[in-house]
């Protein structure tokens, strides 16, 4: 019995009398998920596929995807859209403020 490898997981993986390539070792896996497991995996996959080769830590990139995915939109107000279209307003006809202003009155 040989130790291949250990993933982030947790999970060791052992090779019994015989070593197993990658892509058949993840057929395997798969094939032994549920379905809503296997979209969780396709979705992985995808983020991965999609992953620069300039990410140094996958798993650090795979945890900014899942909470993108997580934040959720919500409808704005109409107190929330009358304000932003407002200041908006303001902004066009010339009245804002610039952020160096702001800064300098707080003290920044």
């Amino acid at each position: 019995m040989s130790l291949t490898g250990y993933n982030y997981l947790g999970v060791i993986n052992m090779a019994v009398g015989r070593e197993i390539e990658p892509r058949q070792k993840a057929v395997e896996i798969i094939e032994g998920l549920s379905e809503e497991r296997v979209m969780a995996a396709i979705q992985i996959l995808e983020i991965i596929a999609g992953a620069s080769e300039k990410i140094n830590n996958i798993m650090d990139y795979i945890a900014l995807k899942a909470f993108e995915a997580s934040c959720e939109e919500e409808d704005l107000t109409p107190e929330e859209k009358e304000s932003i279209e407002q200041g908006e307003a303001e902004i066009k006809a010339g009245l804002g403020v610039k952020a160096d202003d702001v800064w300098k009155e707080l003290g920044l």
